[in-house]
């Protein structure tokens, strides 16, 4: 099976004309569940704690608790998505 990290190679190289059909359908998986996380994001009220919790699960990294946003956040991937230290995202931000 085609890992995340496979595909992110793919999409940060000039090889995306080469990614296999498996390749395609993990995107699609990801791009998936960048919509369920951001519209839980999106629908109702949460914590900044929550936030990065949702944050981190979106990017597949720790998201250090400095992180401040504020939400409608929108994104199509997430996985290529990294946050350093002290990082304000503003509402109607989309990456």
């Amino acid at each position: 099976m085609t890992s995340i990290e496979e595909v992110l190679e793919y999409l940060n190289s000039d090889r995306v004309a080469d990614m296999t059909p498996e390749m395609h359908a993990c995107s699609l998986r990801q791009s998936q569940n960048a919509i369920r996380q951001t519209m839980e994001l999106n629908t109702k009220y949460h914590t900044q704690a929550e936030i990065v919790e949702i944050m981190s699960e979106l990017t597949g990294e720790t998201v250090d608790d400095s992180v401040t946003m504020f939400p409608p956040f929108y994104t199509d991937f997430g996985r290529n998505i990294h946050l350093g230290k002290n990082v304000f995202i503003n509402s109607c931000c989309n990456f």
